[in-house]
C-alpha cells in the first residue's frame, strides 16, 4: 500500500468527526436528487403497472433531473473542498470552507452539473430511443454505441473537472480541457470514476424501502469513500501528467 494511500486511511480514522461535519452540510444538496430519483422510481412502477408506454417517463424524470443534479453539483464543491483540507492538508474550519467554496465555484459547477446532465440524458434517452425506431439494425447499433461511447467518455471527465478544480486554480478552459485529455490519456479514470459512483447507482436499482437506506448511509458515510477514492485516483493522475512535463 502507498504511504499517500496509508495517510489518507489514517487521517479519515482521525478526522471523521469533521467528515461528518462535511458530509451533514453536503446533506441539503443531496437529498432533493435523492428525493426525484425515488419518486421516478414510483413514478414508473405505476406506469408499469397500467402497460402504459414509459414516453412521459423519460420526460419527466429528465426535465427534473436537471436542478437536482445542478444543486448536487455545487454542493460536491464544497464537500470536495472539505474533504482535501480534512485529508490532505488536515486544516480549516469546516463549515467556512464548504461554504466558501460553495460561494466560489458555484458557476463552475452548475457548468459541471449542465455537463453531466446532458452526457447522460444523451445516453439513456438516446439509447430508448434508437430502440424503439424500426431502423436497420446496424444503425441501431451505431447509434446505441455513440450515446454509450460519449457517456463513457463524457461523464468520468466532468468528474475529472471536479476533482481538478480541488487541487488547481486554473482558468475554466483550461480545466476542462486538461480534464478531456487526461480521461483520453489515462482511461483508468473511468474506471475509478465507476467505482466512485457505484454507490449512487445500486442506490437507484434497490426497491424503495433499500433505496432510502442507502441514500442515507450514502449522504452520511459512503460519500467520504466515492470523494477520496476519487479525488486520490484523479490526484495520481495529475501528478504523473506534471511530472511527465518537468522530466
Amino acid at each position: 500500500m502507498k504511504k499517500e494511500t496509508r495517510v489518507l486511511i489514517s487521517n479519515v480514522g482521525k478526522y471523521w468527526s469533521s467528515l461528518l461535519v462535511a458530509n451533514t452540510l453536503f446533506c441539503p444538496f443531496c437529498l432533493p436528487l435523492a428525493a426525484w430519483l425515488i419518486v421516478c422510481q414510483c413514478y414508473s412502477s405505476i406506469l408499469l403497472n397500467f402497460d402504459s408506454p414509459l414516453d412521459s417517463w423519460f420526460i419527466v424524470t429528465f426535465v427534473g433531473l436537471l436542478p437536482t443534479l445542478e444543486l448536487f453539483f455545487v454542493g460536491l464543491a464544497g464537500l470536495n473542498r472539505c474533504h482535501k483540507d480534512i485529508l490532505w492538508d488536515e486544516s480549516g474550519p469546516t463549515a467556512k470552507n464548504f461554504f466558501a467554496a460553495v460561494k466560489r465555484q458555484f458557476g463552475r459547477h452548475l457548468l459541471y452539473g449542465a455537463l453531466f446532465w446532458l452526457s447522460l440524458t444523451l445516453a439513456v434517452v438516446g439509447t430508448a430511443a434508437y430502440l424503439s425506431f424500426d431502423l436497420p439494425g446496424v444503425l441501431v447499433g451505431f447509434g446505441v454505441g455513440v450515446c454509450l461511447l460519449q457517456a463513457l467518455f463524457v461523464l468520468p471527465s466532468v468528474l475529472t473537472c471536479v476533482a481538478e478544480t480541488v487541487f488547481f486554480s486554473d482558468k475554466l478552459s483550461d480545466v476542462l480541457a486538461n480534464a478531456f485529455r487526461l480521461t483520453a490519456l489515462r482511461p483508468s479514470l473511468v474506471l475509478h470514476a465507476a467505482i466512485a459512483a457505484l454507490p449512487v447507482v445500486v442506490a437507484t436499482l434497490l426497491p424503495l424501502v433499500a433505496q432510502i437506506s442507502v441514500w442515507i448511509l450514502f449522504i452520511f458515510v459512503i460519500s467520504t469513500f466515492s470523494v477520496t477514492y476519487f479525488l486520490a485516483a484523479s490526484k495520481r493522475a495529475f501528478d504523473f501528467v506534471v511530472k511527465a512535463r518537468y522530466r
